[in-house]
């Protein structure tokens, strides 16, 4: 009779439990995030009075005799379904739909909630109200980009902290139009040194009125110097053989352009001729010209600029070589081309809309030949 009283009891305890869990979740349905409950039970231990048998002498087998000890709980178990939405009003209010738990920080360690009810604390961290606990995420940049790979930290939103200033990238304008704006003429008043005699096409303004260009200054110069032979001065015209000039030393003629690596000039010899030295040159020295002019072999930069930038140097001369020959060098002195002079040019164009005063003058740009360094356009 004692265990009776005892397998009843067991049933009344386990459901004494379900009922607290449907009273608790009876007592959280305003509860924020709150997820509800449900139990299981399950059969308690059971007695064996008598073992069960098998089968023998010509008698069939016996089943246990067993006892049911009552019964227990077996699991309260947590019921995920995603719950209902509601708008609160509040900006910092927030809900997950779908899977997936808000991240919360004390400092060491992450707890995880439904519960989307955050606040603002003095330092504008994002915080659970309840806890003081820091909601953690991955903060954009700058451009309000979240960065790929970001690492998960506090959410933090500075309130009343200046943003630091950035240049304006884009301009959208919106205007009326003059009816009778027309395009703008461009017209040259002066070229300077430059050649440029045309300036093609028309301004638009969205005014009408005339673009006044003026060009100013010298264009650039090319270094370059003739020689002075010592046999024939004045008097070559190509025809003469390196050793009619006196020239008995083939084997060491260089040139170096703009103070780089000097540049052998071969394949000459004594009956090689004048013209063949100049031939010689301008296939061998990139970015300088032979040629004769006046009587005399002439060395020429072809890029145009500062002598000091943009020069020609050869090797130094000595009795019977090309260098003292052919260009009348010193013995121990190098033949040199370095008086070439940069560009002065400057370039500015007045625009005078019609029928008002004329706006600042403005700096064009001017446009250099890659191969000469002549100035060539604006």
């Amino acid at each position: 009779m004692l265990m009776s009283l005892y397998t009843s009891v067991s049933g009344i305890r386990a459901n004494l439990t379900a009922l607290n869990v449907f009273g608790n979740n009876i007592s959280n349905v305003n509860s924020v995030g709150f997820k509800s409950n449900r139990v299981t039970f399950k059969e308690a231990l059971v007695q064996t009075l008598q073992g069960a048998r098998r089968p023998e002498g010509g008698l069939g087998g016996k089943n246990p005799v067993q006892l049911g000890l009552g019964m227990g709980v077996g699991s309260v178990d947590s019921i995920l379904a995603q719950g209902v939405l509601q708008r609160t009003g509040v900006a910092t209010d927030l809900g997950i739909n779908g899977e997936g738990f808000f991240i919360l920080n004390d400092g060491t360690s992450d707890f995880f909630t439904r519960a989307g009810s955050f606040t603002y604390d003095e330092q504008g961290n994002l915080v659970d109200p309840a806890t003081g606990y820091i909601v953690q995420g991955k903060l954009a940049d700058s451009d309000g980009e979240i960065t790929p790979g970001a690492p998960i930290e506090n959410i933090r939103l500075p309130f009343g902290i200046k943003v630091p200033a950035r240049s304006t990238t884009e301009l959208v304008l919106g205007c009326n139009l003059d009816a009778a704006a027309t395009t703008s003429t461009a017209t040259l008043t002066s070229a300077g040194t430059t050649g440029i005699n045309l300036v093609n096409g028309v301004a638009a303004n969205g005014a009408a009125g005339t673009h006044t260009i003026t060009i100013t200054g010298d264009n650039a110069t090319r270094s370059s110097a003739a020689g002075a032979n010592l046999l024939d001065p004045g008097g070559l015209d190509g025809s003469e053989t390196l050793a009619s000039l006196g020239v008995t030393d083939f084997s060491d003629f260089t040139i170096s352009v703009d103070g780089g690596d000097p540049v052998a000039i071969t394949g000459l010899s004594d009956t090689s001729t004048v013209a063949d030295l100049v031939s010689a040159i301008n296939s061998g020295a990139h970015g300088v010209t032979a040629s004769i002019e006046g009587g005399e072999v002439v060395l020429t930069r072809v890029y145009a600029g500062d002598g000091a930038v943009y020069n020609i140097t050869t090797s130094l001369g000595a009795d019977g070589n090309i260098v003292r020959q052919i260009f009348g060098a010193a013995s121990g002195a190098a033949f040199t081309a370095a008086n070439g002079t940069a560009s002065t040019l400057a370039a500015t164009d007045v625009f005078v809309p019609t029928g008002r005063a004329a706006l600042p003058a403005e700096s064009l740009t001017l446009v250099a030949d890659p191969d000469t360094g002549f100035i060539t356009g604006i």
